[in-house]
């Protein structure tokens, strides 16, 4: 049995000190305008971070946005990818700290100024559109990375352990709950077989999900 990999949903080059991801496109292009403009969202996230957290995320380099496969260089950061190993307590406190320190470290006069990212067009549009406006981001992100099948399958973080470490509200936590919901939905779309990110999980991830999206449906 394969162990788990790197996830990843493009290309990364590793050299001295500099990963380039390099954004894919299919033949078409309609991944392009699935995910939107998200070169250029994601060179705005590393530019606000690297003014605002410096240390939090790696370090903005230089982009080529425009290029047909777009790409950006970013400093390399120490240590192995997410999902590679259960992670100790100690890692989860530290995951928790770096997402804590990120909802809180860019002004909100600047925040406001960024466009939000878009939902997926093809997940339940509507919903996730109305869900999005009535909730807030921060809870939205956490929901987002509990869900991640890098978090909870390979990493082996519980997700209802590692959310009691926010001070969360009970309105609060029956979004993160809803939205989990969504986001476990949209991992088994991911994950059916035949797609790329079934091939990137050990077997029997597929399986594993679909009976995690059914636990969340039947929880209160």
């Amino acid at each position: 049995m394969r162990g788990p990999r790197p996830f990843s949903t493009h290309g990364i080059t590793l050299g001295e000190g500099i990963a380039v991801k390099r954004f894919r496109t299919n033949v078409d292009g309609d991944e392009r305008r699935l995910y939107g403009d998200e070169p250029r969202r994601e060179w705005r996230a590393l530019e606000l971070l690297a003014r605002y957290a410096p240390g939090l995320a790696p370090k903005p380099i230089r982009a080529d946005l425009d290029a047909d496969s777009p790409l950006i260089a970013m400093s390399q950061v120490p240590g192995e990818p997410l999902g590679m190993r259960p992670l100790t307590e100690a890692q989860e406190d530290a995951i928790a700290g770096a997402l804590s320190r990120l909802h809180h470290a860019i002004p909100a006069p600047v925040l406001a100024t960024v466009e939000p990212a878009p939902g997926s067009p093809q997940l339940l549009v509507g919903r996730i559109r109305d869900m999005a406006r009535a909730c807030d981001p921060g809870a939205t992100e956490l929901a987002d990375f509990v869900e991640h099948v890098t978090v909870w399958a390979h990493a082996g973080i519980d997700a209802e352990a590692f959310l009691d470490r926010f001070d969360l509200h009970p309105g609060e936590r029956q979004q993160v709950t809803q939205l989990r919901r969504l986001f476990a939905a949209f991992w088994v779309m991911r994950l059916r077989p035949g797609g790329r990110a079934y091939q990137h999980n050990p077997p029997g991830t597929f399986e594993r999900q679909a009976a995690r999206l059914l636990g969340l449906l039947g929880s209160a």
